[in-house]
């Protein structure tokens, strides 16, 4: 039986959801959302981790245009910003 004191760690699988290769003209993904989309999704979700206390890692996956590094990046400098 674990204590109070220990730790749980969990993972979260977005499946089709999660990485850039949702995006709108990505070939892979086949999503087609926009910029905005991307950015609402993540703030949504990390967002929804903090209001809960969940520890939190992200990590890059998916994402096959020459637009996915401006799309994490632009995800990343908005939840740094809010959740300084």
């Amino acid at each position: 039986m674990r204590n109070s004191s220990e730790s749980t760690c969990f993972a979260i699988g977005l499946d089709d959801t999660a990485g850039t290769d949702v995006f709108a003209g990505d070939d892979l993904g086949l999503l087609g959302l926009s910029a905005e989309d991307i950015l609402e999704r993540d703030r949504f979700v990390i967002d929804e981790l903090r209001r809960h206390q969940v520890p939190t890692v992200m990590l890059l996956g998916g994402g096959y245009t020459s637009e996915s590094h401006r799309l994490v990046a632009t995800s990343v400098a908005a939840i740094l910003e809010k959740h300084r």
